[in-house]
């Protein structure tokens, strides 16, 4: 009996025990946790003190945000960001550059973050950035350098570089009009890329060699391929004349940048609007193993005519007997050793500040896998003093806008 209740009294024990921590478990006023500080006080060892973490902005630090709304891009790109400040004093470059920061990019889409380190902010300061590919061909660029005020955020837009216009030609009177159609032959499977473009010229061999100098024909339009053929059709005036001019085909296709996909291996020469021509284009590959020339026969293709304007402001003043000179080279790395392509010498008439020029050269020079050549155009006097100059300007088929500044 006396077990029994000796039994009881404890389990009553057990029960009132169990009831208070569960109690004190689920009550709302819980013991407030010991500092690990006091913790380490109590037992003799001194409080560690941590280092608060902070968010550290360098102080050079000028943010950049670049905004692209075209179709993704896959690489690689070299993204090059720009910070020029504009000369106290007139000289060649308006702009010279006091900061660079350069991103390599497997692909491209719609917002892309960067820093560029800034020593400074001072009056007169502008950014700017291009997208080129391994092959040194700009992809896309800024339309307008960013004024730089301060170090915030500055948001640049990239789009694709503007082509510049040809100057229009004038258009003789006319006797005839004959259409001249034919055929694009391309390699089995092919398969363009989105928004490519298909040119036809047909050019004028006044020279030996493929040197051509006049345009009797050409055409531009939107690729489309039908059993790897793209059909065209040329209008070309006809006029009298006494001479039977030897006149050959130019073809070629480009990407949405303007880069050269496929050209030309095999030459064809024009016998009249009767035949239905076949060019046939070959992959023009582009790659860090590409070398200049081997894929094409210089001879084959007919030259490009490069044109111009130079312009500048007669703030020194114009010399009597003023003479423009216009040089275009080929970028081999060295300017000493670069060979001149073509030049000219135009004597100014008055006070001239806009002049107009116009270079023939091998159209191989302006393949993707070579460096376009320079353009470099001088004002002089009679014994070639240079009064003003462009420095060097890479050239482009077609029309350059080239400014002068005094030297």
């Amino acid at each position: 009996m006396w077990e029994r209740s000796n039994l009881a009294l404890i389990l009553t024990g057990l029960l009132a025990l169990f009831g208070q921590q569960a109690f004190a478990q689920n009550a709302s006023d819980l013991p407030v946790a010991t500092p690990s500080s006091d913790v380490f006080a109590s037992i003799g060892v001194p409080a560690l003190e941590m280092t608060p973490i902070r968010s550290q902005t360098s102080e050079t630090a000028l943010p950049v945000r670049l905004f692209y709304d075209g179709p993704r891009l896959s690489g690689p790109f070299t993204l090059t960001l720009t910070v020029s400040q504009r000369a106290a004093l007139p000289t060649a470059l308006p702009f010279k550059p006091i900061s660079r920061s350069t991103l390599y990019l497997d692909t491209l889409g719609s917002e892309t973050e960067a820093v560029v380190t800034l020593a400074d902010i001072s009056d007169g300061l502008q950014i700017e950035a291009v997208l080129r590919d391994e092959n040194e061909n700009l992809v896309l660029e800024t339309v307008h350098p960013l004024p730089v005020l301060s170090r915030d955020l500055r948001l640049l837009t990239l789009a694709p570089p503007s082509l510049p216009d040809l100057t229009p030609m004038l258009i003789p009177d006319f006797t005839g009009l004959e259409t001249i159609s034919g055929k694009i032959i391309l390699p089995r499977n092919t398969r363009l890329p989105p928004q490519s473009v298909v040119h036809i010229q047909l050019l004028e061999n006044a020279l030996a060699g493929g040197l051509s100098l006049h345009l009797a024909a050409q055409d531009a339009r939107t690729a489309i391929v039908e059993n790897g053929e793209i059909t065209f059709a040329l209008q070309r005036g006809i006029w009298e004349r006494r001479d039977d001019p030897d006149l050959a085909f130019k073809a070629w296709i480009s990407d949405s940048m303007g880069r050269k996909i496929f050209v030309m291996s095999t030459p064809v020469s024009y016998n009249g609007p009767e035949i239905e021509y076949q060019l046939r284009l070959d992959s023009l590959k582009q790659g860090k193993e590409t070398k200049r020339g081997q894929n094409l026969n210089p001879e084959l293709m007919a030259q490009t005519l490069v044109q111009g304007e130079a312009q500048f402001d007669p703030v020194v003043g114009i010399p009597g007997q003023a003479r423009l000179q216009i040089k275009l080279r080929q970028d081999r790395g060295d300017y000493n050793l670069n060979p001149i392509l073509a030049e000219q010498t135009l004597i100014l008439r008055g006070m001239e500040t806009r002049i107009p020029f116009s270079l023939t050269t091998d159209s191989t020079h302006f393949d993707p896998y070579a460096p376009a050549p320079f353009l470099s155009v001088s004002l002089t006097d009679s014994i070639g003093r240079v009064y003003y100059t462009s420095g060097e300007v890479r050239a482009s088929e077609g029309q350059n806008s080239i400014r002068l500044y005094p030297r």
